[in-house]
């Protein structure tokens, strides 16, 4: 069985972090935790035997809508 790590990059400054630790933080805040540039955008990546790929449908911007 192949383990699925998934991250989430932020699009300031390509930290990341857990995706779902990353996404529930920015339900409260859209500052990257450790150099606290503003982002838009989380792009979930995740890793299956080495190979990282980007999800393009897995993206968060909810803080985003009006």
């Amino acid at each position: 069985m192949n383990a699925i790590i998934d991250r989430g990059v932020l699009d300031c400054c390509q930290h990341w972090f857990c995706f779902s630790c990353i996404d529930n933080w920015a339900t409260i805040t859209n500052l990257c935790p450790l150099c606290q540039n503003e982002f838009q955008m989380i792009t979930c990546v995740y890793d299956t035997i080495g190979s990282i790929k980007a999800d393009e449908d897995s993206t968060y911007s909810g803080w985003l809508q009006s």
